[in-house]
């Protein structure tokens, strides 16, 4: 499966009442690897 990098995105994490600030999300297998503001997209995402 290949990975995608999300960027500019609004992050809800179940804890605060808010949304993030915007930031990246890495999906990898399906599943959320990392977030943060600063991520870069691996060889071969999309």
């Amino acid at each position: 499966m290949t990975d995608s990098l999300i960027r500019n995105a609004h992050v809800f994490d179940g804890i605060s009442p808010d949304l993030s600030d915007l930031t990246s999300v890495l999906v990898r297998d399906g599943k959320i690897a990392e977030v943060g503001p600063e991520l870069r997209a691996p060889d071969g995402a999309r």
